[in-house]
């Protein structure tokens, strides 16, 4: 699952997937085979999920990943929340609807030491969307 957590979600349909689902990818990212996070659309459901990352304090960090969102409505945002930080949303995919892998690098600047995790919301409406080759490093995106 990419080290994310998932909170429950009794109305979507979530998957590590290899092979093609019937809105979402066809395959993966990186070579046709390897795995991929799908969260399925359920028709007449409208919805959040979440999934959340590990706790960081080094600083500032680069989220690279590729995005699938196939639909006019389902899209994603990324959250940084923490004991000492308001949450936020940091970066919004809403009206991107891309019907192949999306490259998307993203910078957070967040201080040294200051406690903090990433939340990836996915919001359901019509459509897949789906993440794949997720990594968080530390510094400027690359």
């Amino acid at each position: 699952m990419c080290s994310l957590v998932p909170e429950t979600s009794p109305t979507y349909r979530l998957a590590y997937g290899k092979s093609a689902t019937a809105a979402g990818p066809y395959a993966g990212n990186t070579n046709g085979a390897d795995s991929f996070l799908v969260i399925h659309e359920v028709p007449g459901h409208t919805g959040v999920v979440r999934f959340h990352t590990a706790s960081f304090h080094n600083g500032p960090v680069c989220i690279e990943f590729y995005l699938f969102q196939k639909g006019p409505s389902s899209y994603i945002e990324l959250i940084y929340q923490g004991p000492t930080l308001a949450t936020a949303v940091f970066k919004s995919y809403h009206n991107s609807n891309h019907v192949t892998w999306y490259h998307s690098k993203t910078y957070l600047n967040v201080p040294a030491g200051v406690q903090f995790s990433i939340t990836f919301q996915a919001h359901m409406a019509s459509g897949d969307v789906a993440i794949d080759d997720l990594y968080i490093y530390n510094g400027h995106c690359l």
